[in-house]
């Protein structure tokens, strides 16, 4: 979701592009009531912003995970690039 708004679906080791306008954005994942937690991007013209999501911790902690903060089911973070 980005904005509030959802815009793709993704599947697992699958790739998705987004335009967006220059400006300030909010990003999320969600599956089902889980989320990832937001993070907040500034855009600009000509900018490419990355991101990479993963699970939210093992396997064994993911049905408490789910049941008591739902918003920790799904790892999202700003890949930061170097510069060449």
């Amino acid at each position: 979701m980005v904005d509030g708004v959802p815009v793709a679906k993704i599947k697992h080791g699958q790739r998705v592009e987004l335009p967006v306008p220059g400006g300030p954005h909010e990003l999320l994942l969600k599956i089902s009531w889980c989320t990832s937690r937001s993070i907040r991007f500034d855009a600009q013209p000509a900018d490419v912003v990355e991101f990479f999501c993963e699970p939210g911790g093992p396997a064994s902690t993911a049905l408490p995970d789910v049941l008591g903060d739902p918003d920790r089911y799904i790892r999202l973070t700003r890949v930061d690039r170097v510069a060449p």
